[in-house]
C-alpha cells in the first residue's frame, strides 16, 4: 500500500511565511541603510550621499554670540552664496580649538580678496547647557571671529541642533567625562543649504578653494 500524502502543518506554513516576510524586510532595510549595498560603514555611507547631492540641511535657527538671531542659507537678500560651517563645543580643549586656528586664518583670507560676504563662515555650537551667549563670545574673542564674516552661533533649541545634525549627517556623542566625541569636518554648503563638500579640519585651503567659485554670481 502506497504512505499517505504529508501535509504540511498549518502552523509551520505560517512561521515559515513570516520568516520570509521579515527576510524580505530586513533585506529592504539593508538596501537602505547600505545605499545599495554599496556602503557599509557611517563615512561610506556620508560620503555616497554627498557624492548624490542628497545631503541637504533646512535653515537652521541660531542665536549668535552677539545675542542676534541667525538663520543661513534663508535666501534672504544679499545672502551668502557658501558657508564653510564647523561644529564645536567652546570647552573643548582639543580639534575645536584647533578649528577656531583654521577659521581664523580663513576670515583673514577672505578679509584680503573679498568685499561682501559671498563666502560666510559659521561655527556652530551643540553643548547647548554651557555655551550661553557669554561662552560664545568668548570662544569668538580668543580665535577673533568678527561677527559678520565669521559668525559663532548656537542652535535656539534642541529640536533645531537635532535637526541641523541630522540633516547633515553629524554625530556628537558624550564622551562620559563632560565633553564629547564628534565630527572635527570643515562643512561646505551652498546657498540652498546643500552639502558639497566636506574637509578635514586642517584643509582649510582647500575648503576655501571649493568655496570661491559656488560664491560667483551667477551669469
Amino acid at each position: 500500500m502506497g504512505s499517505a500524502p504529508r501535509r504540511t502543518s498549518p502552523h509551520l506554513g505560517a512561521t515559515l511565511a513570516a520568516c520570509a516576510i521579515t527576510l524580505a524586510a530586513l533585506l529592504a532595510a539593508a538596501h537602505g541603510l547600505t545605499r545599495g549595498f554599496k556602503a557599509w560603514t557611517y563615512d561610506e555611507r556620508r560620503a555616497l550621499d554627498l557624492q548624490h547631492g542628497s545631503i541637504v540641511a533646512r535653515p537652521p535657527a541660531l542665536l549668535s554670540s552677539r545675542g542676534e538671531l541667525h538663520q543661513p542659507w534663508s535666501d534672504a537678500p544679499g545672502s551668502p552664496r557658501a558657508y564653510l560651517v564647523d561644529f564645536v563645543y567652546t570647552s573643548c580643549p582639543g580639534v575645536c580649538q584647533v578649528l577656531g586656528g583654521e577659521f581664523a586664518r580663513m576670515q583673514a583670507a577672505l578679509q584680503e580678496v573679498q568685499a561682501g560676504p559671498s563666502v560666510a563662515l559659521l561655527s556652530v555650537s551643540f553643548d547647548l547647557e554651557r555655551d550661553d551667549r557669554a561662552a560664545l563670545a568668548a570662544y569668538a574673542r580668543l580665535h577673533r571671529a568678527d561677527g559678520t564674516q565669521w559668525i559663532v552661533a548656537v542652535p535656539r533649541s534642541p529640536d533645531d541642533l537635532d535637526r541641523l545634525l541630522r540633516d547633515l549627517q553629524v554625530v556628537v556623542v558624550p564622551d562620559g567625562s563632560g565633553g564629547f566625541v564628534h565630527n572635527g569636518a570643515i562643512h561646505l554648503l551652498d546657498a540652498q543649504g546643500r552639502l558639497r563638500g566636506l574637509f578635514a579640519y586642517d584643509e582649510w585651503r582647500e575648503a576655501l578653494a571649493a568655496a570661491r567659485p559656488l560664491a560667483e554670481p551667477p551669469p
